[in-house]
Formats: C-alpha cells, sequence, structure tokens
C-alpha cells in the first residue's frame, strides 16, 4: 500500500519492524495497518491522530483499565453498534487529541469503530481501514501530513508583535524560507475573536500552528493583534527560528521557549535519509 500522498513534515521517520506487528492476527488487522506502521511509523497525522502498534495498544488498555471504562461508557449509548458483549473482543487501534478511540471488536471483524469520548455521540464505522480514517480525521485539512514523534523533534513557542500579524508573519517566513514549500494546511476563521492557521515550512522540517485574535490577547494578556505561535521542527534548525523569533517578538516579552525530548530515541545521522515527499493527491 502507498501513503505517498501524506506529507512528511520530517525527512527522519521511524518504521516499526514488520516483527513488531506479529501479535496482530493475519486478517484481523484493518486494510493498511500494518503499512502505515511499516512505512511512516512513529508519530502522528495532522498534529492529533496516532495509530498504535500491539505494544502501545496494551499499554493503553492495561494503563487505563480499558475494559472497565468501555464497559461503562457503553451504558450511554443508545444505536447498539458498541456495546458490553464486544469489549472482551476489542483491540486497540489509534487515539486522538480528543481521547476518542479507534478499536476494532469480533463482531465487526476487520471495521474501524470510532468510539466517542464526548457523551452526545455515538460510536460510527469508518470505513476504508486506515487510509479511510486518515481521511476522516483530515477532512477539515487541505491535506494529510504526518509528522514523527521522537528526541530529534522539538517544540518552540513565541510570540509575534502586533504589526505583522498572521500575514506579515507569513510573509517573512517566506521570505526567508520559501524557495521550497511553504503551504497553508488548515485556517479557522470561524470565531473572528478565535482564529487559527496552520503551515508548512519545508525547508526547516516544521509545522507551524498560529493563534490570533481579541480573545487569545486577552486569554494571554498580550497586545490587541500579537500572535502567538508554536512551531515543531527538528532540533538543527532550533537556532534559526529562535533568532527569527527574536526579531518578530512582542517587545519587552518574554523569550521564546524551546522544548526538545517529545518521544522515543532517534538514531538518525544529520545525512542519509530521505527528504519529505511533496503533498500529493489522494
Amino acid at each position: 500500500m502507498d501513503f505517498e500522498y501524506i506529507y512528511r513534515v520530517s525527512r527522519f521517520l521511524h518504521p516499526f519492524e514488520a516483527s513488531s506487528l506479529a501479535s496482530y492476527p493475519n486478517g484481523e488487522a484493518p486494510h493498511g495497518y500494518k503499512e502505515f506502521l511499516t512505512e511512516l511509523g512513529n508519530g502522528e497525522i495532522c498534529h492529533g491522530l496516532r495509530i498504535l502498534t500491539p505494544t502501545v495498544a496494551n499499554q493503553y488498555w492495561l494503563e487505563i483499565n480499558m475494559a472497565e471504562y468501555l464497559t461503562d461508557v457503553c451504558s450511554r449509548w443508545t444505536n447498539g453498534l458498541f456495546t458490553r458483549s464486544d469489549v472482551a473482543g476489542t483491540r486497540l487501534i489509534a487515539k486522538d487529541d480528543e481521547n476518542d478511540w479507534f478499536v476494532t471488536c469480533k463482531r465487526h471483524g476487520n471495521e474501524i469503530i470510532h468510539l466517542p469520548y464526548y457523551p452526545n455521540l455515538e460510536p460510527r464505522i469508518i470505513g476504508g481501514g486506515i487510509p479511510g480514517l486518515i481521511s476522516d480525521f483530515s477532512r477539515d485539512r487541505r491535506f494529510p501530513f504526518f509528522d514523527p514523534t521522537c528526541s530529534r523533534r522539538c517544540r518552540c513557542f513565541f510570540n509575534v508583535r502586533e504589526e505583522f500579524g498572521p500575514d506579515g508573519l507569513e510573509r517573512d517566513l517566506c521570505s526567508l524560507w520559501g524557495s521550497q514549500r511553504i503551504e497553508i494546511c488548515f485556517e479557522q476563521n470561524t470565531d473572528p475573536e478565535y482564529r487559527y492557521r496552520e503551515l508548512e515550512i519545508q525547508a526547516l522540517d516544521a509545522h507551524l500552528q498560529m493563534w490570533y485574535g481579541e480573545k487569545v490577547a486577552r486569554n494571554e494578556a498580550l497586545p490587541l493583534g500579537t500572535v502567538c505561535v508554536a512551531v515543531t521542527l527538528d532540533y538543527q534548525w532550533v537556532n534559526e527560528i529562535v533568532r527569527f523569533a527574536e526579531q518578530v517578538a512582542v517587545p519587552g516579552g518574554s523569550a521564546p521557549r524551546v522544548h526538545r525530548d517529545m518521544g522515543m530515541s532517534c538514531s538518525h545521522g544529520a545525512q542519509g535519509a530521505k527528504y519529505p515527499l511533496s503533498k500529493g493527491s489522494s
């Protein structure tokens, strides 16, 4: 199966060995499950969806006492798609940043069932296996992207002074790193007081998030028009993004903050890995 249509934010991936997935019986895994994990590996789709290996799924099952949790929440669901009798044969496939779970169970074979966290929602079947799940999760994005999770990745946080605004910030980014692809992958403008935009910056192996609007300034006690920024990127580019952040920062504001050690140890050197594919069409 080919997942080349998914944009790779970083060139350094951590695919899993096929042997690590052997505990999942043949024919029971959702379509594309093993192929995704052996091609892309450890990381997140669109900064929110994580496909779980059997080992990680088992850890969650034990740590959260998933059998007891699912048995309890089944009582609030009324559509009969997932009931208490299904819990014993359930396998965890994925989770997202809303605390929703994606599972399979014996009654529905290898079809993926979305089990929502919020009580006003009902379970549903997501067709198409892992590609279908990715398409469903990324439906509001302009294209799906994958960001690996490892010790190579860092998060840098800074605030941009009001004279720039989101468009001015994007222009400055393009002037420095736009010789390669810089693209908006998501934008939320439904609330004029709380806006959000995501960019992919290929030259920095980076995913940039920006928040702006009256509510953002008020909540963060910042001047109106300030843009709050978080950038996920490879550590070799941190000095460059910090220098840029210092040039556009709110006067007298806090210095850029960098967080590292985001996940598993990274064994990649500085050279020798495949450069990320440009986004394709699914």
